[in-house]
C-alpha cells in the first residue's frame, strides 16, 4: 500500500502508513527500504542516503540499496565518494548492468565526458541491447565535440534496439538537427508507430512536417497529441503558436484562453493570447492579460517584454521606448530589449541614442549576429530617414464561428483542406467529435 500511495505521489499518506507499521514491525528491512525509496520520491536526498546507509548497514550486497545510496551520492554531489562505493559492489560483479549503469551515471553527472563515454562503452559491451548506453554514450562523445561519432552510435542503436524509444527519438533528432526535415519526418512518423506513447516522437514529427511546409498535415499531428496527452500541455502550446503565425488570430486566441484554463501555470498562454487579442484590436484585454502574466510571473521578462512589443506595434514608439528602458532596469541580460530599445529610438529619429544602445548591446553579446545586423540596418536607416515611423495597422479580423473547444476548432479554410486531405466530410466529423472531448 505505501508503495500505491508513493506511485500515486501521495507522500504523507505514504510516510504516515510506513511509521505506523516501522512501530510495529520494527525489525522489517522491506519498511526501512520503502522509507528510503519515498525520501528519493521527495528529493530529500540527505535523508535517502541515510537510510540507504542504513539498509546497507543490514545487507550490505543488497543492489537496490548500493544503487540508491550511488544516486543519493551523485545527486548531492560527492561524486568520488559514489564511484569508491560503486567500484567496491562492481568488483566481485563485473558485468552486473545495474552497477555499471550507475558508475557511468556519476561520471556523466560530473561531465568528465571522456571517462562517461569510457563507461557507457563498456556498458555496451556486456549488454550491447542497453539503450541508455548508445544515448548517453552519444551525448558524452558530442559535448567532447564528436558529433559524427554520436550520430553513428545512435544510428546503430536505432538498427540494433527496436524497443528502445530513447533511441528512435535520438536517432530523429540527429536529422532534425542537422536540418534534414524531410528525413527527420520519416524517423519522427516510425518512431510514434512504434512508440505512441512518447509524447516527444508526436511533437518533432509535426515540427518536421511544419518545415517542410506540410501544414495541414503537421496541425493534424498536434490536434492528434492533444487528444492523446491530454494532461500536458506541450501540444496545445505548439498548437497555439502555429495557428497564431498563421495569422487565425479569433482561433488562436480561443486556443490559448483554452490553454490557461487547462493549465495555468504555463506562460504561452498568457503570451500568446496576448499578442492575438492585439491582431484582434483588443487592445485593453492585452494589457490586461500581460498584467496579469506580469503578476502572476513576477520573475519572468517575458510579459512586460510582450507589453513593449505591442505599443511598438501601435506606433506609440515612446511608451515602447520607457517599456524597454524599464525592462533592462529589471532584466540587464534581456537582449530582446536591447533590439527593441533601440528600435523604438530609431522610430522617433533618435539614431545616435539607438546606436549607443546597440553598442552597448553588442559589447556585452558579442557572440549576436542580430545586433549587429540591427546596427547595420540602423546606418541604412538614419541614411533615408524621411520622418517618424507610423504603426502598420494588423490585416482586417475574419469572424470565425465560434467552437466549444478551441483544440477542435479549425479555420474554415483549413477545415476544407484538412477534408480533402484525409479523405472527405465524414472523417472530418469524426475527428472533430473526437477533438470535442478537450473541453477545459
Amino acid at each position: 500500500a505505501a508503495i500505491a500511495l508513493r506511485e500515486m505521489r501521495r507522500f504523507d499518506d505514504a510516510a504516515v502508513l510506513l511509521a505506523a507499521a516501522t512501530a510495529r514491525f520494527p525489525d522489517q528491512i522491506e519498511l526501512l527500504t520503502e522509507q528510503a525509496h519515498l525520501s528519493a520520491a521527495r528529493a530529500d536526498w540527505a535523508e535517502a542516503l541515510r537510510l540507504w546507509q542504513s539498509v546497507l548497514a543490514i545487507a550490505p550486497n543488497r543492489a537496490d540499496a548500493i544503487i540508491g545510496q550511488a544516486t543519493a551520492l551523485r545527486t548531492l554531489g560527492h561524486f568520488d565518494e559514489a564511484d569508491v562505493a560503486l567500484t567496491a559492489s562492481m568488483a566481485p560483479h563485473p558485468t552486473n548492468t545495474q552497477f555499471l549503469t550507475a558508475f557511468a551515471e556519476t561520471a556523466h553527472a560530473r561531465g568528465d565526458w571522456p571517462e562517461a563515454a569510457r563507461r557507457w562503452a563498456r556498458l555496451r559491451e556486456v549488454d550491447p541491447t542497453a539503450g541508455i548506453g548508445y544515448v548517453q554514450g552519444a551525448h558524452a562523445l558530442r559535448a567532447m565535440g564528436h558529433a559524427d561519432a554520436a550520430d553513428a552510435l545512435i544510428a546503430q542503436a536505432a538498427a540494433l534496439i527496436t524497443d528502445s524509444a530513447e533511441a528512435a527519438v535520438e536517432y530523429a533528432q540527429i536529422a532534425q538537427r542537422a536540418g534534414e526535415f524531410a528525413e527527420a519526418a520519416i524517423r519522427w512518423d516510425a518512431a510514434k508507430a512504434c512508440f505512441p506513447n512518447a509524447l516527444s516522437a508526436h511533437i518533432g514529427h509535426s515540427q518536421c512536417l511544419r518545415a517542410t511546409g506540410r501544414l495541414v498535415e503537421a496541425e493534424l499531428s498536434l490536434r492528434d497529441a492533444a487528444v492523446r496527452f491530454p494532461e500536458q500541455p506541450l501540444p496545445v502550446i505548439e498548437l497555439g503558436w502555429m495557428v497564431s503565425d498563421a495569422r487565425r488570430n479569433e482561433e488562436a486566441e480561443a486556443i490559448w484562453a483554452y490553454l490557461r484554463a487547462r493549465f495555468p501555470a504555463q506562460l504561452d498562454g498568457y503570451i500568446g493570447g496576448a499578442r492575438s487579442l492585439d491582431r484582434l484590436h483588443r487592445f485593453n484585454d492585452a494589457e490586461t492579460l500581460l498584467a496579469d502574466a506580469a503578476t502572476l510571473f513576477p520573475d519572468r521578462p517575458e510579459p512586460p517584454t510582450e507589453a513593449a512589443r505591442i505599443a511598438f506595434s501601435r506606433g506609440d514608439f515612446a511608451d515602447a521606448e520607457v517599456k524597454f528602458r524599464a525592462i533592462l532596469q529589471r532584466f540587464p541580460d534581456e537582449h530582446p530589449a536591447f533590439l527593441g530599445l533601440a528600435r523604438a529610438l530609431a522610430a522617433q529619429g533618435r539614431f545616435e541614442p539607438a546606436r549607443e544602445v546597440l553598442t552597448a548591446a553588442i559589447a556585452k553579446f558579442p557572440a549576436s549576429d542580430a545586433l549587429r545586423r540591427e546596427r547595420t540596418e540602423l546606418i541604412e536607416k538614419q541614411r533615408h530617414w524621411t520622418g517618424p515611423e507610423t504603426s502598420m495597422p494588423d490585416r482586417p479580423v475574419v469572424a470565425t464561428p465560434a467552437s466549444p473547444n478551441p483544440i477542435a476548432a479549425t479555420h474554415i479554410a483549413t477545415t476544407a483542406t484538412i477534408r480533402l486531405a484525409v479523405g472527405g466530410y465524414h472523417l472530418a466529423n469524426q475527428l472533430s467529435q473526437i477533438f470535442s472531448k478537450l473541453r477545459p
